[in-house]
């Protein structure tokens, strides 16, 4: 964006004290703007990285505990304490996993909906510009920007969807020990 794209005719002169004040504000106000999206995505991402840990770690107890040796070992206090941990833990992540949802999913479907019309709009206008110019340039790069911003959510999303689909279960490869 330019001066003359932004301020009305009187505020675009240069030697304008009002003008270099104003075209800083928007500039901070862009930057500002910009930097608190990247954080947001960020944070998204953390916090379903953790889950993913999460349940990976929960993965490994299960398959400790369905180790037959591992049980045949331990006394009755210890197997029910180990069992009821391993509960604690799965509902804790299913409380976890319930946080994120919460709070994140009527952003993550507004930001879905603001993307899907920003990407449809740079779409529309990649048509009408000149492949060989700058702004042709810019909205290649935008658009690949917004692209990689919804497939981060996706690739984390899928990421708790595997985990939790791989997750051992107590009745997986039932087998009788004496």
């Amino acid at each position: 964006m330019t001066v003359n794209e932004i301020f009305p005719e009187n505020v675009r002169d240069k030697t304008d004290l009002l003008g270099k004040v104003l075209f800083f504000i928007l500039f901070i106000a862009l930057y500002n703007a910009a930097i608190n999206n990247a954080c947001l995505d960020v944070l998204a991402m953390s916090l379903m990285g953790i889950a993913v840990t999460q349940l990976d770690i929960f993965n490994e107890k299960v398959k400790k505990f369905k180790n037959w040796n591992y049980r045949k070992s331990m006394g009755t206090n210890d197997f029910l304490r180990y069992l009821n941990e391993c509960v604690k833990h799965h509902n804790e992540i299913i409380r976890y996993v319930e946080n994120i949802e919460e709070v994140f999913s009527f952003i993550f479907l507004v930001q879905y909906m603001t993307s899907a019309a920003v990407i449809c709009n740079i779409g529309f206008q990649l048509v009408h510009i000149h492949p060989l110019s700058v702004g042709f340039a810019r909205m290649v790069f935008y658009i690949i920007a917004m692209m990689c911003q919804l497939g981060m959510y996706c690739w984390y999303g899928n990421e708790i969807i595997v985990k939790v689909s791989r997750m051992h279960t107590f009745n997986e490869n039932k087998t009788t020990h004496k």
